[in-house]
């Protein structure tokens, strides 16, 4: 019988194939018999030391298996396999990747690839543990020899060439800000700001020109979402209507940059960044408890306009600063919450591995938030497209592996967070040092008397008197308690600090060579920096993050501030300035921001201002056929683009028409809460949140029960690191907005309110569109929906389906 014959024959059982159907599976296998991974042991004198039988298993229970999740890859074919492993060929496993050898035949216990579909060192293959009875065929096909008929030579793969630094830095993204002076334009009307000559000489160079200025009222709209999430007040819409001078405008932009909405909206964009969350998620939905200190650390920060170099040290190493004022001491305390905020698989059975997820996740929160770089993609190799060493990551990783994040491996949500209490007031920290002295104390003759009474016989009436004021003693103690000490999610150095090893392929118990703690040289000048032996390192980081010489980190936040205000950022991607990031569209431009933001000492309230000024922000979104044709995305910048609002912007605006906007922080909102909904707890507690008309911004965010509203329009993701939302425009979106019980909540009270504020329906009218859509009905649509109100039984009812018609509509949730 012909070989592919039986290898069909062998293979009928195979029921499903990686990434492809049954046949492509099988014609994987009939390839791979062929050429260089031939069989190679159907003749007794090619390695006939196996039996038939035993290579008829090997066909039908071990090569088919392979093939369908092991080879997309792990083959020879590919440049480098994962890992260095490839399984195509005998040879592949014998001489093993970057661990060594997968397989050791007769020893199915101490072989890497049993461990790996077992679960118990890697996880292999990543898309799901294979079933029990696989698994036991691959340990009997090891234990009985690892029978393989593919023959070939061993794989050799191509050891990665070392890094040609001085080519690597030449990289846009690693080379300093360079300073530029405007360039010359033929049109030097149309700039108001040195920025928009930047822009219009890009238009001009390619033919084009900028749209005309948008509206006062659209641009009005548009700045009082951008600058504060909220929309503007008829008041304000009046006045500026009544008078659209630039130096009105500038005014307007001073007075909301200094509004306390400003500060919370622009404190949203950094949890974005930040993964902020009041639960853990993941395995065990542990609540954080204390989160809501660190929100509100952030709002307080864009509200003061702290530098963002300190507002940078301060996330990274705040329980390190010295400081003489206990609120000083107590914020810097806090903002180290950043590093907590991860979620974290805490029923991890490996702690060895535990402890390198949590400091894997500090490592790639600080590399994409601050730097624009996947540095996680460096844990088990060296990045595949950024100069990246494994060893760079592990100079970062020995300062955090120095950092406690976790008590112990206590599983408890009580005990598992490293929580610190804020040194605000010495008084209140001592009064409840004396109330545990006290408490602890009377605990002890309490235990001692009942002691007492349990072994006594002659002396029960004294141990009976010494119980009774014990008791008394305890309770009157426990009616003049203290509250308890503030607390906050912190870190703090471990006790054990020092450099760290690699772990090859990741694996925490496949130790490497031992690395220094440092920093990344790409992005480095000089000598390394020297980290004292005693200190975990997080100081020297912070200063090296927000050092102007970074050629990064400024660079990275001026861009996301100009994606909040122009809808992209000059960069597209603004969590990746690595070589699979997209490259700038205003190069020039951008170091001339990131330059001019230094000298300004970090302040985003400056850039924010200097920005939302230009003649370039002013656009309107109106479509030029034209320009369309020759830039469809807009690079350019030809026009403003058009923008969705964030889900917290449609949900505030609601509450603000309808008289409900409660703008006061929630404090200690996940109180009451311990384990939350969770797959893997068997008795989860559910989370029955009480609704509030509070600013979005304080919501608890509760990882895996998220407001269906919020993700309907695109909320962050706080499992991620999200420097720009997704913005969808879906249908779903619309039935939301019409369906939704909140919204419709909100839309009777809004109806409520118009009825109670204007008696006339023309001006009840104009009033609904001033809240919704921030502008004045139309002619035709004052007609039409007027007569709809007056031709409807139920006027309460007629006003509530008019609400929804604007609250519905696409200019509600659109910024022109």
């Amino acid at each position: 019988m012909p070989r592919f014959l039986l290898q069909w024959l062998s293979l009928r059982g195979l029921s499903r194939c990686r990434g492809g159907s049954m046949a492509l599976g099988l014609l994987a296998v009939v390839l791979s018999s062929s050429g260089a991974g031939g069989l190679r042991a159907e003749d007794p004198s090619a390695g006939g030391e196996f039996s038939a039988e035993e290579l008829a298993f090997f066909e039908a229970k071990i090569r088919p298996v392979l093939v369908s999740h092991c080879l997309e890859c792990h083959s020879s074919e590919l440049e480098v396999p994962d890992g260095g492993l490839a399984l195509d060929l005998a040879s592949g496993w014998e001489v093993g990747g970057d661990s060594g050898p997968a397989v050791t035949p007769g020893d199915s216990a101490g072989s890497l690839l049993v461990e790996a579909i077992r679960y118990e060192s890697l996880e292999m293959p990543p898309e799901g543990k294979l079933p029990d009875s696989v698994i036991a065929d691959f340990e009997r096909w090891v234990e009985m020899g690892a029978p393989d008929p593919r023959e070939g030579a061993p794989v050799a793969i191509a050891a990665q060439s070392e890094i040609d630094w001085n080519a690597a830095r030449q990289f846009w993204a690693f080379r300093p800000p360079r300073p530029t002076s405007p360039p010359a334009v033929r049109d030097s009307i149309w700039p108001r700001s040195e920025i928009d000559a930047y822009v219009l000489a890009k238009l001009e160079a390619a033919g084009l020109r900028p749209a005309p200025d948008a509206d006062p009222l659209v641009r009005l709209r548009r700045l009082a979402y951008d600058l504060t999430g909220l929309p503007p007040t008829p008041e304000r819409m009046e006045a500026f209507g009544d008078d659209p001078s630039e130096e009105r405008w500038r005014e307007i932009v001073d007075e909301l940059l200094h509004r306390p909405e400003y500060a919370e909206h622009w404190g949203r964009h950094w949890l974005d960044v930040a993964r902020y969350a009041d639960s853990n998620g993941s395995d065990f939905n542990a609540t954080f408890h204390d989160a809501w200190r660190y929100r509100d650390y952030v709002i307080r920060s864009f509200a003061n306009d702290k530098p963002f170099d300190q507002f940078i040290t301060e996330q990274i190493a705040g329980d390190l600063l010295a400081a003489s004022d206990p609120e000083v001491a107590a914020e810097n305390l806090v903002a180290t919450g950043f590093l907590m905020l991860g979620t974290k698989m805490l029923s991890e059975r490996d702690k060895a591995k535990l402890e390198m997820d949590v400091v894997d996740d500090m490592i790639d929160s600080v590399g994409r938030a601050f730097l624009g770089l996947t540095l996680g993609c460096a844990r088990c190799h060296d990045h595949k497209f950024d100069p990246i060493p494994t060893e760079d990551y592990y100079a970062l990783a020995g300062i955090f592996r120095s950092t406690q994040v976790l008590d112990g491996e206590s599983q408890k949500y009580v005990s598992t967070w490293h929580k610190r209490p804020l040194p605000v007031d010495p008084e209140h920290a001592a009064a409840v040092a004396e109330y545990e002295q006290q408490k602890q104390q009377w605990t002890a003759d309490l235990n001692a008397a009942k002691k007492e009474l349990n072994a006594a016989k002659a002396a029960v009436e004294g141990a009976k008197q010494k119980l009774v004021a014990a008791t008394a003693a305890l309770e009157k103690l426990e009616a003049t308690r203290p509250p308890p000490l503030p607390m906050a999610m912190a870190v703090r150095d471990a006790a054990t600090i020092g450099d760290t090893f690699v772990c090859v392929r990741g694996e925490a118990n496949n130790r490497g060579p031992e690395v220094a703690r440092g920093f990344l040289r790409i992005c480095s000048s000089g000598p390394p920096a020297e980290i004292p032996s005693d200190q975990s390192g997080r100081v020297q980081l912070a200063e090296w993050l927000s050092s102007p010489q970074n050629p990064l980190t400024a660079r990275v936040i001026v861009n996301r501030v100009w994606m909040h205000l122009f809808g992209e950022g000059l960069v597209r991607t603004v969590d990746n300035f690595g070589v699979q990031g997209e490259r700038p569209t205003h190069p020039e431009l951008l170091d001339r921001l990131t330059l001019d933001f230094i000298r300004d000492g970090w302040s985003v309230r400056r850039l924010v201002r200097r920005l939302v000024l230009t003649r370039a922000y002013a656009q309107s979104s109106r479509l030029d056929e034209t320009a369309f044709a020759i830039d469809p995305e807009n690079r350019l910048l030809w026009r403003a683009s058009r923008r969705r609002l964030p889900a917290e912007a449609m949900r505030d605006t609601l509450l603000r028409a309808s008289g409900q906007l409660d703008r006061t922080p929630s404090v200690a909102p996940m109180a009451g809460f311990g384990t939350l909904v969770t797959q893997n707890v068997a008795t989860p507690e559910e989370v029955a949140l009480q609704e509030t008309p509070r600013r979005t911004v304080y919501l608890p965010v509760i990882r895996g029960k998220l407001s269906p509203f919020l993700t309907s329009f695109d909320f962050a993701d706080p499992d991620l690191i999200v420097g720009r939302r997704s913005s969808t425009n879906v249908p779903t979106q619309g039935l939301v907005l019409l369906n939704n019980p909140e919204v419709r909540q909100w839309c009777e009270q809004i109806a409520d309110r118009l009825r109670t504020t204007e008696s006339e329906p023309h001006e009840r009218l104009r009033r609904m569109y001033q809240w919704l859509l921030q502008r004045e009905p139309t002619v035709q649509e004052r007609q039409w929906l007027l007569e709809f109100a007056a031709g409807q039984a139920d006027e309460t009812e007629a006003w509530v389906k008019l609400v929804q018609t604007l609250v519905a509509s696409t200019e509600f949730r659109f910024l022109d």
